[in-house]
This record gives C-alpha cells, structure tokens and sequence, in this order.
C-alpha cells in the first residue's frame, strides 16, 4: 500500500453540523407548537393517549405485527422537521423494521418548539395494555416498579420481568414461555444489579435459581442452595459481596412434610449456617392449613432485620417469625425469639380490628423507626387451601375466614408483648388470595403492590390513606410483588452509519444521500441525533469525516466517526524509484512533502538514474504540466520522455505529457552525472514537479537528493 503523500493541505475533517433547533425571530418568539403521533400495524395499539407532556409509549403486539409498524407523526409548525430514528421522515411518516421486543423508536420534532423526543417502545407479543388508574398526584414518588407479570394459567400465556415508568410503559422487558414463571424481581447484589428467581437449570435440582443481573439486565451468576434438593423463589438476598440467603421447600423423607429452610452461603459458597423447620416448629399445633398438608409452613419472604436477626412470614402459619441469626439475649443461633400473629402468638394486638392480626400474609419487613410492616391478605377457602385465619375467640381451634387484603404497620413491645397497629390501608372488598407486596418508600408514602387482586397491580399511597397513584392492566396480569427501584440508564445510544461507507472513496462534487440513524434502548428516552442531513459534503477534495452524535436522557452519548476521501476531478500523482527499487511516492491528499530518493556519487563521472513516474490519479482525462530542478557545476542533470530528451522543456517548466486517461502513466527518466571533484557531503536536491493542466491549482511532487563522497 503506498503512503499518501501530497505537497500542499487539504481541509482533512468535516464535523458534522448538529441541526436540531429551529430558529426563531428575535422580535416575537413563535408559539410552542403541537405534535401528534400516531402508530398502525398489525394487532399494533399505543398506549398511553398521545399528549406533549408524555416522553415514553407502548406498543402492544401480536404475533402478526412482525417486528414492522408505521409511525406517523405531525407538528402545528410547517417549517418543522420529523425524525424517527434520527432521520429525516417525509410528510412525517416512516415505517420501521425488524424490530424486537424491547426496542424503541425515537420520534424527535426540531420546530418552533425547540426539540422535543418521544420514544415509542416495541413489547414483546402479549405483553398487557397498562394503565394509570389514579394519575400520579404531586408528591408521588417517581421510582420505577419491578413486577413479574403472569397470569399462572395452562394456557400458552408468555410471562415477563418488567420495569415500569410510572404510566406502566417498560425501560426494560424482557419475554418468557408459557410455565417459565420468574419471581422476586428487585435490587441486588453488587451496586446497580438486580435478581430474580428463575426456574433452575440443574439436572436433579427443584424450584429456581437465583439470578444476578448487571445493570443492563445481562446475566451474571446464577445461585442454588448447597446441599439441598430445593431453592425456592419466595424470596432471596444477596449481598454485594456475593454472600447470600436462600430460601428451599425441601422433602422431608421421615415426616413426609415439606420443610422450611433459610441457608446463608458466603462469597465463596461455603454455608454459613441452615435453619430448618423441622427443628424449630410443631407442624400439628402451629399450622394452619389442612391437617396433614405437607407444606406445612410456607415460607414467603426473609429480611434481615436492624440486629441480624432474621424476620420470616409463614403463610401457612399466619405468623411473622424472629429468629435468632446469631446467640443473644439467652437465644442460640435458630431460636424463634418471637411469634407476631399464629396460633401462638407472644403478642396481644391492640387497636386492630382484626384481633388475631396477619392472616396469610406476605412481604414482612422491618422499617427503619422499628415497626413491622406487613402485607396481610386475608384467607378463604379455596379449592385444597383452606381458609388460615386464626379465630381470635379460638387460636388453637378451627381457622376462619377473612376475605379482606389490607397493609398493616406494628409497633411491637416484646417487653409486655403489645403489638399495636399504628397504621393501615386497605380498599374495601379488594382480596389477595396469595402473593402480594408492601414497600415503604422514602417519601413515607407505601408502594402496594396487589399481586392476584388483579384489579390494580401496583398503588402507592400517603400516610393518611390516600391513594396517589394506581396502575393496573386488564388482561389479568398479575405480579408477584411489586417492587420499587430508581434504576439509571446506563445504556449507550446506538449509531448506525450505512452512508458514508467507512474509507469510501466519493468524487468531488458526487451527490451522495447521507443515510445514518440513531436509536437508544437504555429507559431515558433518545434526545437528540446530531448529525448533517441531506447530501454528504463532497464540495472540496480531501480526507473527511462524517460523524453523528447520539445523546439520551441520561446523557450517556456515542459519536461515531466515518471517514471517507473526496477525489477531485482531476489528480496528477508523482513517484519516484532508483535502480530496480520500490515506486516512492503518494498523492496529493497527504500533508507531509513530497517523497525523496537519496543517492551517493563516490567518483568523478559517476552517474546515478532515477524513474519518475507521472500519474493521472483523478477520474477524467488530463495533461500534466512538468517542471524539474537543472544541474550546476557539479553536478548534470538529463531528464528523458519516452527516450526523448526533454531536459531544456523540463527545466522551463513547459514541458507536457500527452493527454492521461485516468490512472495512466508515463516514466520520466532523470540522469545525473558527477561533473568534478566535491566536498564529502556536497549535494544537489533535484525536484520534479508535476501539476494538472486542466486544473493548476492541483499538484505533486518527488525529490532526487544527490550528494558526493570521497
């Protein structure tokens, strides 16, 4: 490959010129205008209404929809400009392919309103409509919501793990099969991960594993319990060293019961200790599902509470257990410390209107000022569950039912063994028969999140018992819990480039169509693509560059360079090579001088020759206009045309070649002839000049360097 070489500087790069903001007249500034934005394809439905203010939609698909839908888009303002996907759509409308779930859209409008970015995110097939039943009210909090939605049916209804923008649409989704239920989706492990129970993939092992995912929803390490037969996807922790609670429903083969397990493994995966039902409760006077039920207690969810110890919810106990993570107080490691709600009780519960409190209850932590909070759901019998309710006139008698879900928060005093209920929330009639979640957040308002009361999927709701905002699906979609999270756009825009092809060769004056377009699927929102619409510039000679910049919400950005080179119409081209060397040389384009060929005269009358070859490297026929450097005293310099001798025409500067049709050649021969004696060094630098006839500005040149020794 030749080095490009060139005796005078060419404009090398060309930025691209963002053009995202209309100008406007300094006297009155235009009113902001309007826009639309309307989706078709097959089975295709948008959501939520268009409005100004919203950023974010979601597309609704079917199987039929296949990855392609129409956007079509409107501003008030004729001068203005629609972009989807970064470029340019006419008359507003452009159709988008191959499209997968997950992928959004970006509609961007440049006009008298400034810039403004909506993103239109493409859900997997089946994915629910979501809508805000309650508008978000000031003072909501704006976390995002993680929710596992299934309808846990055996039909062939796809499952998803989700996280929500407060209108319900996805900053993530992500798609399952029919009876690949993932569960507890949330926060953990290292920083800005995130985990989620999935069905296992080892051989002979039941239930799930745990599933650490890095902050763009990519796998990173799976976990099991070690030593069991089961892992459960209740619930989990993991810490950001790696080391872990678990949960396991694991087959007793002496009792024929399902056992309860809580497993702490370390960084390293060696257990750390295994609390085990079996020793620690009576399954005959604690339970209070169907006598002779193997799953006797039911575990469903852990938290490690302000002293280590952990707080455990036994649905099938209705009791919310502490147990002693470490000896204290005269507690061994495994002791349930105490019972809130059961059969038996270790505390009385005042000002609660439901006098034996939890009922199959769910999602029990602790909040930082102490208290307990609780999704309690209320029971009644359904199918093979019975009714769990602890009869207050009775607790160690026949259960009860309570087909009321309700949120509780407890301030316990073991001391007297009071548990009193300083806060509530319910709606009337709305039923959890399982699952369901309660999260305080740190505005102290509660995210609730109903689970299989499908009428609402998630609320929050103020101290004083206000709803602030609902959202729910119609589709029967329900979510394990729902959890809340402030989950960052750590995800760059993506630039595609088709036009200018990276190291393309374009003639000047080519009319080339730019073809480049940006989109982003990281949960901000694309805001902008700056990029240079229109014909690529080819105006002038040189080495360019055509870049694009992609900016999102976040302010994660990429720029993407592609450099390509313009060819003037008309190109000499100069090399140079000595005695059965290697052509030197290169082209006009290059800012370093011309190449030089260094040759020694150890003796009077020695002679040296050089090639010269002139070249016609643009793309239309040319002459090529010669001029070279004449000997003096020292040293005589002949130059040679096609075996003519050209020396007087080449000193002149009037010498010319025929005419070159592109990329033709012809050798000019140059002979140099030591005349007399030299000083060791004495040198002579011979230049040979060729410049396009038809456009003089244009011009290469080579060097012959000549110097004697003794």
């Amino acid at each position: 490959m030749r080095r490009p070489l060139g005796i005078f500087v060419l404009c090398c790069a060309v930025l691209a010129i963002p053009a995202m903001v209309a100008t406007t007249g300094t006297a009155t500034a235009a009113p902001p205008a309007t826009h639309s934005i309307t989706v078709t394809g097959t089975g295709v439905e948008m959501w939520p209404a268009f409005s100004n203010e919203v950023a974010r939609y979601g597309l609704t698909t079917t199987a039929g929809t296949a990855g392609s839908v129409t956007v079509h888009a409107t501003t008030s303002d004729v001068a203005g400009v629609v972009l989807v996907d970064g470029r340019v759509a006419p008359g507003g409308n452009a159709t988008v392919d191959e499209l997968t779930e997950g992928d959004e859209i970006s509609v961007i409008f440049e006009d008298s309103g400034g810039s403004s970015a909506y993103s239109l995110v493409y859900l997997p097939m089946g994915f629910p409509k979501m809508t805000e039943a309650v508008p978000a009210a000031p003072g909501t909090s704006t976390s995002d919501v993680l929710v596992n939605l299934s309808r846990y049916t055996n039909d062939d209804t796809p499952n998803f793990e989700a996280v929500l923008d407060r209108r319900g649409v996805p900053r993530h989704v992500q798609s399952f099969p029919a009876g690949q239920v993932s569960g507890d989706f949330k926060p953990g492990g290292a920083p800005g991960h995130f985990t989620v129970g999935r069905p296992t993939t080892t051989p002979g092992r039941s239930g799930t594993q745990l599933v650490e995912l890095d902050a763009k929803f990519h796998e990173v390490r799976r976990y099991e319990t070690q030593g069991l037969f089961n892992t459960d996807n209740h619930d989990s922790l993991l810490r950001a060293d790696g080391s872990r609670i678990l949960l396991a429903y694991e087959p007793n083969s002496q009792t024929h019961l399902t056992d309860a397990v809580i497993q702490e493994v370390d960084a390293v995966g060696d257990v750390v200790y295994t609390w085990n039902s079996a020793e620690h409760l009576d399954p005959a006077a604690e339970t209070t599902t169907t006598p002779g039920d193997a799953d006797y207690a039911h575990l469903n969810s852990i938290a490690v509470m302000s002293d280590g110890d952990i707080l455990a919810s036994f649905r099938h106990l209705s009791a919310v257990l502490k147990i002693a993570w470490h000896p204290h107080d005269g507690f061994q490691r495994g002791d349930v410390v105490w019972r809130l709600g059961g059969r038996h009780s270790d505390f009385d519960f005042v000002d609660d209107p439901y006098p034996s409190g939890p009922c199959a209850q769910h999602s029990a932590t602790q909040l930082a000022n102490g208290h307990i909070l609780i999704y309690d759901n209320g029971s009644i019998t359904l199918g093979s569950d019975p009714k769990h309710c602890v009869d207050p006139a009775d607790p160690t008698g026949p259960t009860i039912a309570r087909q009321q879900s309700r949120v509780t928060e407890y301030a316990l005093d073991p001391g007297v063994g009071t548990a009193t209920l300083v806060w509530s929330f319910q709606v009337n009639g709305r039923f959890t028969y399982f699952a369901g979640s309660a999260r305080r957040l740190g505005n102290g308002n509660t995210l609730v999140g109903w689970a299989a009361a499908t009428a609402a999927t998630a609320s929050e709701v103020s101290p004083q018992g206000t709803t602030l905002w609902e959202l729910k699906n119609d589709a029967g979609y329900l979510s394990y819990r729902a959890i809340p999270a402030v989950v960052p756009d750590v995800e760059s825009p993506v630039v595609v480039v088709t036009t200018p092809v990276q190291g393309a060769s374009y003639t000047q004056g080519q009319v080339v169509t730019v073809d480049a377009s940006c989109t982003d699927r990281g949960g901000s929102s694309l805001a902008s693509c700056a990029i240079a619409r229109g014909r690529l510039d080819t105006s002038t000679s040189g080495r360019r560059t055509f870049r694009v910049v992609a900016t999102d919400g976040a302010g994660n950005r990429t720029t993407r360079d592609v450099g390509y080179t313009v060819r003037p119409l008309f190109r000499p081209d100069a090399l140079i090579r000595g005695a059965g060397g290697a052509w030197l040389g290169g082209d006009v384009y290059s800012t370093q001088a011309g190449q030089t060929l260094r040759r020694l005269f150890p003796r009077d009358g020695a002679v040296r020759a050089a090639a010269v070859r002139l070249q016609n490297d643009g793309v239309r026929p040319d002459r090529l206009q010669v001029r070279a450097t004449p000997g003096n005293r020292k040293f005589r310099v002949s130059y040679f045309l096609g075996g003519r001798n050209v020396t007087a025409g080449a000193v002149a500067g009037s010498l010319r070649t025929a005419a070159l049709a592109p990329g033709r050649s012809v050798d000019l021969l140059v002979r140099v002839t030591r005349l007399r004696p030299a000083g060791t060094g004495n040198h002579r630098a011979l230049l040979v000049y060729a410049r396009s006839v038809m456009r003089a500005a244009l011009a290469d040149h080579v060097t012959l360097a000549v110097r004697a020794t003794r």
